[in-house]
C-alpha cells in the first residue's frame, strides 16, 4: 500500500509539472490548471504568467485525486487531460494502473471508454473555437 501511495505521489507530481510548464505556452487557458482555476474562480492574471490561480495546496490535492482515479479506475472525468501531453501522460498512469489490477476484459473497456472521452473532449473544444471563431489548424495530405 506505501508503495502504491508513493506513485500515486510521484505521478501527482509529474501531472502537476506538465500543467504547469505547458501552461503558459498554450494558445488557449485549456490544460487541467487552468479548468482548476475556471472552477474555483481563481483565475491567472493573464496567460504567460503561472503566478496566482488556485493555491499550491488545491493543485496538488487535485493532481493527487486524478491520480487516484486514474490509477484505480477509469477515472471520473472532472480533472480531464485537454492538452496532448496530458493526454499521453494519462494513458501511462492507466497503464501503471493496469499493473495493480488483474489484467481482462474491464481493462479493455477502460480504455476504450477513455479514448471516446477523448474524443468526444476534443469534439467540445472544437465546437466552442467555432462559436468564438478560433480557426483550426487546416491538415495537409500528402500524395
Amino acid at each position: 500500500m506505501a508503495t502504491f501511495i508513493l506513485i500515486a505521489h510521484w505521478l501527482a507530481c509529474i501531472w502537476y509539472a506538465i500543467g504547469n510548464y505547458e501552461r503558459p505556452n498554450l494558445p488557449q487557458p485549456i490544460g487541467w490548471l487552468d479548468e482548476l482555476a475556471s472552477q474555483t474562480k481563481q483565475r491567472y492574471p493573464f496567460a504567460g504568467n503561472n503566478t496566482g490561480g488556485p493555491p499550491i495546496r488545491s493543485k496538488y490535492i487535485t493532481a493527487l485525486y486524478f491520480t487516484f482515479s486514474s490509477l484505480t479506475s477509469v477515472g471520473f472525468g472532472n480533472v480531464a487531460p485537454n492538452t496532448n501531453s496530458e493526454k499521453i501522460f494519462s494513458v501511462c498512469v492507466m497503464l501503471i494502473g493496469c499493473q495493480y489490477d488483474p489484467p481482462g476484459p474491464l481493462f479493455v473497456v477502460s480504455l476504450v471508454t477513455t479514448l471516446l472521452s477523448f474524443n468526444s473532449r476534443n469534439q467540445a473544444h472544437r465546437r466552442e473555437n467555432r462559436k468564438r471563431n478560433i480557426s483550426t489548424p487546416k491538415r495537409i495530405t500528402v500524395k
